[in-house]
């Protein structure tokens, strides 16, 4: 059977041009999404995940930085051929997004309920009346109680986890084939957190819309998506299911972040786990491996050679010289830091 493709990105690189030079934001980065797939994106800051949303949704308008390679095939069709206008036709309608933080997304001075309606009314031309109508029914479905109400206050007089969920009801006012949640719970506190997360989850699976999770925390993607993507320095160094990664990572990197996730059978006087090292800066990246400066298993290839994406099986990727070579494992309880911890 045919495979219903939303989004494919090929070899997307997204730069900033400063006066220290070009910053690769973005580097040769390439997946694909299927209709009702969730996929999660990962990383350190500074892995370039969040540039990767931007750069699909095209709002690096403005900015120093731009796309100068690659292809986002969108329901059939480059975006990065398409025109301002043409992308503001397919914003908000087509894909939309859920930003990290609503007070800085919301408008201040207008209500909820007109925020939802005017994109509502932007997208399906419908009039004031019906357009409000809608809006009130988004807000109930993201569980907002006393929706007429609250349609009627402003963003300063909710909570964080209401404007949160305010920001999803935008996001899926216009029902979008493609929903990309950036950091969506990063200020939340863990229980709201979760209503969130399955929030998310819960009206992508009803819509059978694509859904992008962007975060840092492999918990969230545990809870949402069915495969990741694993972000660093602007390149993606390992994909897979999300149950093959967490039960078999084979990237040093990956492996470092599932060491740093606390579990319930951790001491509580124990140090929690740390990679070693920082990110690299992008004006001064290493020649091979980005990560080989970190990394306590790199050979002399490892810090001469930008290992390639290889296939390892199925849709199993990794970009690293010792996979390749050895087919090394690096489970959790094997990985030793440089320092020994």
């Amino acid at each position: 059977m045919e495979k219903d493709i939303v989004l494919q990105v090929e070899n997307l690189q997204t730069s900033f041009f400063t006066e220290d030079g070009e910053l690769k934001a973005v580097n040769d980065v390439s997946f694909t999404l299927e209709k009702g797939q969730s996929l999660g994106i990962v990383g350190e800051s500074g892995s370039g995940k969040s540039i990767t949303s931007l750069s699909i949704m095209r709002l690096l308008m403005g900015t120093t930085g731009r796309i100068v390679g690659g292809k986002i095939v969108f329901n059939g069709k480059d975006l990065v051929k398409n025109t301002e206008k043409q992308m503001q036709e397919i914003r908000g309608n087509h894909i939309s997004m859920i930003f990290q933080e609503p007070m800085t997304s919301l408008n201040p001075t207008i209500t909820i309920g007109e925020q939802i309606a005017e994109t509502i009314r932007g997208h399906q031309k419908k009039d004031r009346k019906a357009a409000w109508e809608a809006a009130i029914k988004m807000l109930t479905l993201v569980g907002i109680p006393e929706p007429e109400k609250r349609a009627k206050q402003y963003p300063f007089e909710l909570s964080g986890g209401m404007r949160q969920r305010v920001m999803i009801a935008i996001a899926i006012s216009c029902q979008p084939d493609l929903l990309i949640a950036d950091e969506p719970t990063t200020a939340l506190d863990v229980t709201i957190q979760a209503q969130i997360l399955s929030l998310i989850k819960k009206i992508q699976r009803k819509s059978g819309g694509a859904l992008i999770m962007i975060t840092h925390d492999l918990g969230v993607i545990a809870e949402t998506c069915d495969t990741v993507a694993v972000m660093y320095c602007g390149k993606i160094v390992e994909f897979a299911t999300v149950h093959e990664l967490f039960e078999s990572p084979k990237h040093p990197y990956t492996v470092g972040l599932l060491s740093s996730i606390p579990s319930h059978e951790t001491d509580s006087d124990e140090d929690l786990y740390i990679i070693d090292g920082q990110v690299p800066s992008p004006y001064e990246l290493p020649k091979g491996c980005m990560f080989a400066p970190r990394c306590p298993h790199s050979e002399d290839i490892c810090k001469n050679e930008l290992p390639e994406l290889t296939n390892l099986y199925g849709s199993r990727l990794v970009r690293c010289h010792m996979q390749q070579t050895e087919g090394r494992e690096f489970a959790n309880d094997r990985w030793k830091s440089p320092s020994g911890r």
